[in-house]
């Protein structure tokens, strides 16, 4: 584990900084937030669940890390890791910090009320992230 860490430990810190960006650009926006903010949409682009702002602004991303770093331990632990394809190893370190950017995104513009169709969206970014994955599954061992 010491290895993964200090073999990986530029590109942990920085997916770490971009997971957590989107605290950064929640306080710049503090004072137009609303009290409760529409965390969950049904598809019909229904809000169905709703949170206060500091857990929307610190608690997501917060949550994402936790999952990133989780993501880092369980791989890290792996024996079998060491004979992985470098690429394939390495899509670890992209899955969430875009993802928290993208969620962190969509919720945003529409409290700001950004005129677009964010549940067309949502599927071209999971379309996109099935094929990134898709594409280094094959090269796992």
């Amino acid at each position: 584990m010491k290895i993964f860490i200090k073999n990986n430990l530029k590109k942990l810190v920085i997916s770490s900084v971009v997971i957590l960006c989107p605290i950064i650009f929640g306080l710049i926006l503090w004072n137009d937030l609303p009290e409760l903010i529409a965390i969950h949409y049904d598809f019909s682009g229904n809000a169905d669940r709703f949170s206060g702002k500091a857990f929307a602004v610190f608690g997501l991303p917060l949550i994402m890390l936790a999952i990133h770093w989780l993501c880092m331990l369980i791989t890290s632990f792996d024996k079998k890791n060491i004979w992985q394809n470098s690429k394939a190893f390495g899509m670890i370190f992209y899955i969430m910090p875009l993802t928290s950017l993208f969620v962190s995104a969509i919720m945003y513009s529409i409290i700001l009320d950004a005129e677009f169709n964010f549940i067309s969206l949502s599927f071209v970014f999971l379309g996109a992230l099935f094929t990134f994955i898709g594409n280094y599954l094959p090269k796992c061992k």
